[in-house]
């Protein structure tokens, strides 16, 4: 039996990173642009942009995901907790960085929040 994939299911697999610590606005917006196109699962790009990256993306299913403590995880656990809230308050998902071992903090369509947190030992 062969096993083969869509290319749409393989896209929505994708995090589009727009994350570079040079990226301009412009690389951003021509990021989201690209990100639409393909219809990826998300655009991955600093809280800061957020609203950009949504206006942007709004009426695709393209999601909007915010890193927090990025790159490095060096703030505390509270800091990273109220990034993620603003992050979250403005649109977007949440992934923090893979080096402090924090997996994502989501949002579903109720509003409910769901937070997985589990700090380096």
């Amino acid at each position: 039996m062969e096993n083969t994939i869509s290319l749409k299911t393989l896209a929505k697999m994708i995090d589009h990173s727009l994350l570079h610590p040079t990226m301009t606005d412009q690389a951003i917006v021509s990021g989201c642009e690209l990100a639409r196109e393909y219809d990826v699962a998300t655009a991955c790009i600093k809280p800061y942009a957020i609203k950009l990256a949504k206006s942007i993306l709004d009426g695709s299913e393209v999601g909007v995901c915010a890193v927090i403590a990025f790159p490095h995880g060096n703030s505390t656990t509270a800091i990273k907790v109220q990034e993620a809230e603003e992050a979250v308050g403005a649109g977007a998902s949440v992934r923090f960085s893979e080096r402090i071992g924090i997996m994502f903090l989501t949002r579903s369509k109720r509003s409910t929040r769901r937070l997985c947190v589990r700090e380096p030992s």
